[in-house]
């Protein structure tokens, strides 16, 4: 389920027609090529229970780190790019979350696991601490909740 849920946000990212070069795991950002048009790192997290008196519920953490470069000395010049990387990777992550609340299928189901998307939400976002210039990021937090649709398995491991 967790590499099926990575591989919908990198399609989701992707289909927004950003230029991101868009990468599932993490990656020394020195050996990631970022270029102008910046990279997005989608790393897994921890797995873990949701509220079962629903349904099979299982949380899945996941880090998303949104990169750019820039070589102008002007340090001011940087921050620009990489605040504009985080708004336009910021509405994409926003439209996700409302997708799914919308139970949108495309958006919220994945279709090979069969567990469904029931939010996606960003619990903190700072300052990458592998940023070194050229090289600038930040790092995300994201808790996505599932329930698994298909009852039989309930919910795998858990």
């Amino acid at each position: 389920m967790w590499l099926e849920l990575m591989q919908h946000i990198k399609h989701v990212i992707d289909s927004h027609g950003t230029g991101f070069n868009v990468i599932l795991g993490a990656m020394r950002p020195q050996a990631a090529n970022i270029d102008a048009n910046g990279v997005i790192m989608v790393i897994r997290g921890e797995t873990t229970p949701g509220d079962n008196t629903i349904q099979s519920e299982l949380q899945q953490e996941l880090y998303i780190e949104v990169w750019g470069r820039n070589d102008d000395p002007d340090m001011n010049v940087g921050y620009e790019v990489i605040a504009k990387f985080e708004d336009t990777f910021e509405a994409i992550m926003n439209n996700l979350r409302n997708s799914c609340g919308r139970l949108v299928p495309e958006a919220c189901i994945l279709q090979d696991s069969g567990y469904q998307i029931i939010d996606i939400k960003c619990t903190s976002k700072v300052g990458d601490h592998d940023s070194v210039r050229p090289l600038i990021g930040t790092q995300y937090r994201f808790v996505a909740r599932l329930i698994n649709l298909n009852e039989e398995t309930n919910g795998g491991i858990y």
